[in-house]
């Protein structure tokens, strides 16, 4: 028997958006301009984006498909220097700008709050993994049949953005 309070649901709970697109493809989303905009306005990284504007950003990454960091640094780089160019271009050739390229790029890492379609495989193998962690130590089976019901319907939506709770 348990003593105390009722926990308060919400703070058992974690919230996880899916969106159905790779990597390159969200990094030319507004959602993460917004997440790198999310700074001071004297911030390096903010006056190159915000003189750029979201329209000339998305356009450059739709064409050139940011891969993640640890995928291939080669083709990384070469999208760097052509973003570098392209800042430059647009916003002058300041100190600034090459810092903030380099801030940019920098964050351009994992999306926040984010799962994304090449995420799921190992999103989906870590709650198999959890489920029968909790099924091996759990003599309580009606929480494990819980957490099974509500992965089966998380997990069987396929396109559209997501809220998995």
């Amino acid at each position: 028997m348990v003593k105390g309070a009722d926990p308060d649901l919400d703070e058992l709970v974690t919230t996880i958006t899916y969106v159905p697109c790779s990597f390159g493809e969200f990094v030319a989303e507004r959602d993460m301009f917004d997440q790198l905009t999310d700074y001071a306005d004297s911030n390096a990284r903010c006056k190159v984006l915000d003189t750029l504007g979201y329209d000339a950003y998305r356009e450059f990454f739709q064409t050139h498909e940011l891969p993640r960091e640890d995928v291939d640094p080669d083709q990384r780089a070469a999208i760097r220097e052509g973003f570098a160019t392209l800042a430059e271009a647009e916003v002058g050739s300041y100190k600034y700008v090459t810092s903030g390229v380099e801030k940019i790029f920098g964050d351009l890492t994992e999306p926040t709050g984010y799962f994304l379609e090449d995420d799921l495989d190992a999103f989906e193998t870590f709650v198999t993994e959890r489920i029968d962690h909790l099924s091996s130590n759990s003599t309580n089976s009606v929480a494990v049949w819980l957490i099974r019901c509500s992965r089966s319907r998380t997990m069987s939506a396929s396109s559209g953005s997501h809220a998995a709770r």
